[in-house]
């Protein structure tokens, strides 16, 4: 049994007798030993793979494990507490919680509510596998661990931050290409135009880099770092017990939590992108509302974070850009504060014509004048 290869590499998150952990992709028990043994410095026939009751994983039973599931590798002179062991501390945790009368848990037992419940026990039980105050830390001095991989980072906000801002440039970057595919040198003046507001406005707002920072009014976690997932596109909340992760609390939580999706409930591609070219195509000189288009595209406005099962790919109905947002009425170009924007240069080119560079202004009106 112990040859016998699964039919595809898949990762797992392998621990020391010390509990730290590493993220290793693997086939087999085989595969995921030689990784371990190398990642932990450990002789390579002197080493077994356990699951959380202390029992030798084999291929057979690896096959059956999920994605990310937790598996300790050992010498054979090593021991670990086990499920019984670490049943006996999570109920006295709960214990701990009940006694003090937690205002939270003390409210779940009172509304019987039983999702409520195990939410607030499961959370308390991911915090026995790593002690608080490396939860809490924040710098790179404090939890080493948290860092591996990530050698020139020193502060978890600022690994967040960097994280979220990633993902809303990349929107960014994405919705300009797709869209640059499909114009008409006509209203390439005026697509130009709306994307360097989008930039200006990214720019304003730091790129909405505070949605994963914890401490920050915006974020879209708690204060420790909890992110809570916030259920399919046309729910108020998600239903499912456990979609919740803090990736403040270890590697291997962050390396999760890049798994977690920020799903547009006006849908980016299939419909804020289209209603963006239909708006700048038959605009007749209105000028393009592209605060209302920037909220759609880049904050929580229109973006909800959810867990992987929670990201649906199926279309969004009733889901739908409101046309009567789709302009404003100004007789100036939109710009800081309501004013004329900077006379910033930018340069518009069709094929075949050489242009010198023209200002954000000029673009404006060439876009409502091109479009009348």
């Amino acid at each position: 049994m112990r040859h016998k290869r699964c039919r595809n590499s898949r990762p797992f998150v392998l621990q020391n007798v010390g509990r730290v952990r590493k993220l290793v992709v693997g086939a087999s028990v085989d595969d995921l030993l030689t990784k371990a043994c190398a990642e932990f410095k450990l002789p390579q026939n002197d080493v077994r793979l356990l699951c959380e009751d202390g029992s030798e994983v084999d291929d057979e039973y690896l096959a059956c494990c999920c994605d990310y599931t937790v598996l300790t590798v050992l010498k054979s002179d090593e021991e670990v507490k086990y499920v019984p062991e670490k049943v006996k501390e999570y109920v006295e945790q709960m214990q701990k919680l009940l006694s003090q009368r937690d205002v939270e848990v003390c409210a779940a037992f009172a509304e019987a509510d039983r999702e409520k419940l195990v939410g607030i026990l499961q959370r308390s039980v991911q915090q026995l596998e790593v002690p608080r105050h490396l939860v809490l830390a924040d710098s790179k001095d404090e939890h080493p661990d948290w860092f591996r991989d990530l050698k020139n980072e020193t502060s978890k906000k600022k690994v967040m931050h960097k994280k979220a801002t990633s993902r809303i440039k990349g929107y960014y970057h994405k919705s300009k290409s797709d869209l640059q595919k499909n114009f008409s040198d006509e209203h390439r003046p005026c697509l130009e135009y709306v994307f360097e507001e989008f930039s200006r406005y990214l720019k304003k707002n730091d790129a909405n880099g505070v949605y994963f920072v914890r401490g920050e009014k915006d974020a879209l976690c708690t204060d420790t770092g909890l992110f809570t997932c916030e259920g399919v596109f046309d729910a108020a909340e998600c239903v499912s017990v456990g979609h919740n992760i803090n990736p403040y609390m270890s590697r291997e939580h962050l390396t999760v939590f890049g798994t977690w999706n920020l799903d547009h409930g006006v849908e980016r591609s299939r419909t804020i992108l289209p209603s963006i070219k239909t708006a700048i195509e038959e605009s007749r000189g209105q000028c393009i509302n592209v605060e209302y288009f920037y909220k759609l595209l880049f904050t929580k406005e229109n973006l909800k974070l959810v867990h992987p099962v929670c990201h649906l790919k199926t279309l969004h109905k009733n889901f739908v850009a409101d046309r009567e947002q789709w302009y404003i009425v100004s007789e100036t170009m939109p710009g800081s504060d309501g004013e004329i924007a900077s006379e910033k240069k930018a340069t518009v080119r069709r094929p075949g014509v050489r242009r010198k560079g023209r200002t954000r202004k000029q673009i404006y009106n060439a876009c409502s004048l091109q479009s009348s």
